[in-house]
């Protein structure tokens, strides 16, 4: 048999990374079949270990390619001239496009095959492919509202110095074919229905008070923005220190935050428009809750790892585009980086329709109880407002230096502040 490189035949004289980008190359095209153990001028080298070999690729595989392919790829171990050999049939893929997973759908990402070699796709190949697969998404259909307009993504555009003119919006499947808005257009219009709902609560639980509750409601650009500034309003940033040095530690990683709202805009489930994502922001953690669970059978260990399926391939594209994204899958195993050395861990649940992230507060103490005498303290400054000292001599029925070491604990584990100076000195509940 001869072997010479072609449209759907790909010769490789040993296991590399290169076979990544050939298996994306053909799954996005027709399909082809690659050789390992052969080389560029198609003699037979060999292989070693073919069962080792096969392992390795299919880890390759399996780790570094999106959407998965298992169903369809063929290994087939061979024997040439008492050689072994590998041969990988890779089928054409039903979920165009597909990338590397650090790279997501995008122009470094995707390959495409070209006579005998690799190519990387352009950014209206990528675009010809969304729209080649089998499968619709909500985002693909017809926009019920059609009089929209765009005031958050115009400016988006701007910033990512984008032309925000129809042959973008087209190329983007914001319009269809007969120019027509697509739901997509609708998710990032300013007359979107889909909403962000924002609440600050003054405890750990929501049946704590609330100090802070509104809710936004528009183009997802719109709620990325405000329920991004709603977070870090209420960031505080604390000192801490590290022998002489003071460190300012804010409560939650910028970065989570950012990525944890990214995430629940870009995965949530928009075919239902009552379901409104929230962030609820508690003194010892963030929640953020999107409306739709996990897509395709993904499991909380997969996305861990940084494995993902997109439900709004178009919409996290945009994304992308815009800068909003970097890499695709990244995000939450990034997320639980920045815990990395804290003795917190962020959290995810998930049920049929709602994703929750949590993120621990960075700078709260470990859970120790308070004193019986800290309790009383606290109890009085709830109900009267404010308290002085005498107050908590009286209450407590101790020494001036033991009513003033029992309030500077509190404002330490930040459940007092003090108001005023000197003779006026009195002491609230501390407010986030």
């Amino acid at each position: 048999m001869e072997f010479i490189e072609s449209q759907q035949l790909e010769l490789k004289q040993e296991v590399n990374n290169k076979i990544i980008e050939d298996v994306i190359a053909f799954a996005n095209n027709r399909g082809g079949d690659i050789y390992v153990g052969i080389n560029k001028a198609g003699d037979i080298i060999g292989l070693a270990n073919s069962e080792m070999a096969m392992d390795q690729i299919s880890a390759m595989i399996r780790d570094n390619i999106q959407p998965e392919l298992y169903s369809f790829i063929d290994y087939v171990p061979l024997t040439l001239d008492d050689k072994y050999i590998i041969q990988i049939k890779v089928q054409e893929g039903h979920r165009k496009p597909y990338y590397k997973k650090q790279k997501g759908p995008t122009e470094s990402g995707v390959y495409l095959r070209d006579g005998a070699s690799n190519i990387h796709a352009s950014y209206s190949q990528i675009r010809a492919l969304f729209f080649s697969n089998e499968e619709i998404h909500f985002e693909q259909d017809l926009s019920p509202k059609q009089d929209l307009t765009f005031t958050y993504l115009s400016q988006a555009f701007k910033v990512a110095e984008i032309p925000f003119d129809q042959i973008n919006l087209k190329s983007l499947g914001l319009l269809d074919n007969q120019d027509l808005y697509t739901n997509l257009a609708l998710i990032v219009s300013d007359q979107a229905p889909y909403g962000y709902k924002l609440v600050a609560f003054r405890g750990d639980a929501r049946s704590s008070s609330v100090i802070d509750q509104r809710v936004v409601r528009g183009s997802v650009f719109q709620l990325l923005e405000e329920s991004y500034r709603f977070a870090q309003q209420y960031n505080v940033i604390r000192p801490r220190y590290t022998g002489l040095q003071r460190i300012d530690q804010p409560a939650y990683p910028d970065f989570s935050i950012r990525e944890g709202i990214v995430n629940s805009l870009v995965h949530k489930d928009y075919s239902n428009p009552n379901g409104d994502n929230f962030l609820s922001i508690y003194e010892n953690q963030m929640e953020i809750v999107s409306y739709g669970g996990l897509y395709k059978g993904l499991e909380i260990s997969d996305i861990q790892k940084g494995y993902s399926q997109l439900r709004n391939p178009r919409l996290a594209f945009l994304f992308s585009k815009l800068g909003f994204m970097e890499q695709f899958g990244f995000g939450i195993p990034r997320i639980y980086n920045d815990y990395k050395g804290s003795s917190f861990s962020p959290k995810i649940e998930v049920s049929p329709n709602v994703f929750r992230l949590f993120l621990p507060n960075l700078t709260v103490q470990a859970d120790t109880p308070l004193t019986a005498d800290q309790e009383a303290i606290l109890k009085m400054a709830q109900e009267a407002g404010t308290i002085r000292r005498q107050q908590v001599e009286s209450l407590l029925e101790v020494s001036p230096a033991t009513a003033r070491r029992l309030l500077n604990e509190l404002i330490k584990i930040d459940k007092l502040e003090r108001i005023g100076s000197g003779r006026a000195t009195s002491y609230q509940i501390k407010k986030l």
